[in-house]
C-alpha cells in the first residue's frame, strides 16, 4: 500500500515551554481566517534550546494587530515611508528569522472530548524583539491591565 500525506501542519504535541525571553525560529507562514471572522497570519515556530514547535496567531486586522507589527519590526520591516508609512512585506521574508519572544504562562481552561473541563496552564509569546545574538534579560517588567 502506498501512501500519499501532506503533512505541512503536523506539529508536535503541546509543551509547557519555560517563561521568560526565549529564541525562536521562523520556520513558515501561511494566511487563515479565525473563528471569529478575522483575518490572521499564522506562523510556525521553533523554540531554540527544545527545538518545540508552536504556531503563532497574529490577527492582522486593523486596531488589532500590535504583535504582527511588534513581530515584523524584530524581523527589520519598518515602515515604507514613500508608502504613507504602510508596512510592505511578505511572508517569504519573514521565513528563517530568529527572533526574541517573550513566553508567558496564563491559565487554560477547556472542555475535551470526554466533555470533561480540564483546567491548567498555557504558554503565550506576548512581544517580541530582534535577535541580537544574546538573550536581553529584563530586570522588570510592567503590565499594563
Amino acid at each position: 500500500m502506498s501512501y500519499e500525506m501532506n503533512m505541512d501542519d503536523e506539529v508536535r504535541p503541546k509543551r509547557l515551554l519555560p517563561e521568560g525571553w526565549k529564541i525562536f525560529t521562523i520556520q513558515r507562514g501561511f494566511e487563515q481566517t479565525s473563528k471569529s471572522g478575522n483575518n490572521m497570519i499564522v506562523f510556525v515556530v521553533a523554540e531554540e534550546s527544545t527545538g518545540f514547535d508552536d504556531k503563532i496567531y497574529l490577527v492582522s486586522e486593523p486596531k488589532k494587530r500590535w504583535l504582527l507589527k511588534n513581530l515584523l519590526d524584530a524581523c527589520g520591516i519598518k515602515p515604507n515611508k514613500d508608502k504613507e508609512n504602510k508596512y510592505v512585506w511578505d511572508i517569504l521574508e519573514i521565513e528563517g528569522k530568529r527572533v526574541q519572544g517573550l513566553v508567558v504562562h496564563e491559565p487554560n481552561e477547556y472542555i475535551n472530548r470526554n466533555n470533561e473541563t480540564v483546567k491548567g496552564t498555557q504558554h503565550r509569546i506576548v512581544e517580541f524583539r530582534k535577535y541580537e545574538g544574546e538573550i536581553k534579560e529584563e530586570k522588570e517588567v510592567a503590565w499594563d491591565e
